[in-house]
């Protein structure tokens, strides 16, 4: 069960998605999705980027958001990064096909605004997205209607969907001691 802090942090979380949505086309997914879909709180809110945008374009959308919020959170001055970024809980993430991570807090939760790279001019799916995760218990993706849907189950064998680095899987062990990860590549 969420505490009301988490409630609150929750809702925080989801009227910047749902303003942000009206500025650029992106879907909260992944392990924020999971959790939402368990009714467990997200360690932080990984925003998918669908459309081929720039970090300007995407700064401009986070600042357009924070005014059309009122100003009632406080947002802390985003931070943009490549191929590796800090993570929930400061581990170090690092993965080929990212473009750019755009980190925003408001108030005390996280958000990534993440960009895959791809060609020119294309956008994403959400399908491509769940596609894009490394094992089957973050393939999950919450639209912008609210409706959580994915490809992925939870079970306790989990297989890897790309090539992990050692320190991606030492931090998934550590983070969930009941699964038992596999790489299979």
């Amino acid at each position: 069960m969420l505490t009301d802090q988490q409630k609150y942090d929750h809702w925080k979380a989801i009227a910047f998605y749902q303003v942000i949505c009206n500025k650029i086309k992106c879907f909260i997914a992944g392990g924020a999705a999971r959790n939402l879909l368990k009714g467990e709180a997200p360690k932080d809110y990984d925003f998918w980027i669908a459309d081929d945008l720039q970090v300007k374009h995407i700064l401009d959308a986070v600042q357009d958001t924070y005014k059309d919020l009122g100003g009632q959170f406080t947002v802390v001055v985003p931070e943009v990064y490549g191929e590796e970024y800090p993570g929930a809980g400061g581990q170090l993430c690092e993965r080929k096909d990212i473009e750019f991570v755009v980190k925003v807090q408001v108030d005390d939760v996280d958000l990534d605004l993440i960009k895959m790279k791809r060609p020119e001019g294309e956008s994403m799916q959400a399908t491509e997205i769940l596609d894009t995760f490394d094992f089957p218990f973050n393939k999950f993706i919450l639209l912008p209607d609210s409706q959580i849907v994915g490809t992925g189950h939870m079970g306790s064998t989990q297989h890897a969907m790309r090539s992990l680095s050692e320190g991606r899987l030492a931090a998934l062990q550590s983070r969930f001691p009941d699964h038992e990860f596999i790489d299979l590549n």
